[in-house]
């Protein structure tokens, strides 16, 4: 397992009024904490301007990070340097309103880490979809879809993480059968102990004792807190995106590779290479 400090312990500094520039459908956020970028993270954010067409981007990176790279492009967005102090930081930033309040004049925001692949412009038919999350799917050990995944590259609707982070209380009615699954783990039912014991209440609770990866919020505990919050079964994002097993991803998503990919350079690596290639051409 592994394990990050709890929310609670973390010291954010909350960034309330600040907003990013401008409104709409969709802004493609990449957080970013050096100025320098790796050949790959350059071959990522190559990408991204080949086929993010004229949707606005943003870098969001720490006050006072000087880019060495070519940010044309891209809208920039400063916060205090102690919310990207480390992976705990990001993670409890991530399950924080005020981050979504950043980018309430949107109605989705796309995660897109430096680790990240964009693979074609056919962004338009998910903004259309009902769901208030979408990742790259997760997989069980025996290889069998196990759920929606990875928010590396994610596609969030911001009024539905704001419904969840902002509701006084959970719906043990919410529970879907993925979620009960997972429940079934220690690992994963002592959070709910633990909230419970507290007296329950809203998301709040919960995220101040949520000691593992944002994205796993999300998936698994998210929903109990909004009816509006909605995921799809893991069968509908293998067209979203992939990262371990993206052989399988394109199998399962008829030959075809889906939108994106995370963490492309530690998932077989030769099928990206190769892949890339292929694009380039």
């Amino acid at each position: 397992m592994r394990s990050y400090i709890k929310p609670g312990r973390v010291p954010l500094v909350p960034e309330t009024g600040r907003k990013a520039a401008g409104s709409g459908q969709l802004l493609i956020v990449t957080p970013i904490i050096s100025g320098r970028l790796t050949p790959d993270e350059a071959i990522g954010l190559e990408t991204l301007r080949r086929h993010g067409g004229d949707r606005p981007r943003l870098l969001l990176h720490p006050r006072g990070l000087k880019f060495e790279f070519d940010s044309s492009g891209f809208a920039t967005l400063d916060l205090d340097p102690a919310n990207f102090d480390g992976i705990s930081a990001y993670n409890a930033m991530l399950m924080s309103p005020w981050f979504y309040e950043l980018f309430d004049a949107y109605q989705h925001i796309l995660i897109f880490q430096t680790d990240c692949l964009l693979l074609s412009d056919r962004i338009g038919p998910w903004l259309e979809s009902p769901w208030s999350y979408c990742g790259a799917p997760y997989f069980r050990r025996n290889g069998k879809l196990k759920s929606v995944g990875n928010g590396g590259f994610s596609l969030r609707k911001v009024a539905d993480h704001l419904a969840v982070l902002n509701a006084t209380r959970a719906s043990a009615a919410r529970i879907s059968g993925p979620m009960a699954r997972q429940y079934l783990k220690g690992a994963y039912s002592r959070y709910l102990l633990r909230y419970l014991a507290h007296g329950g209440g809203g998301a709040a609770r919960l995220v101040a004792d949520f000691d593992r990866a944002e994205d796993e919020f999300w998936i698994y505990y998210a929903p109990l807190f909004s009816d509006q919050f909605h995921l799809p079964p893991a069968e509908a994002v293998v067209g979203f995106a992939a990262e371990s097993r993206p052989r399988r991803v394109v199998e399962l998503n008829g030959g075809k590779l889906p939108l994106g990919a995370h963490a492309w350079m530690r998932h077989d690596r030769a099928f990206w290479d190769e892949t890339l290639a292929s694009l380039d051409h």
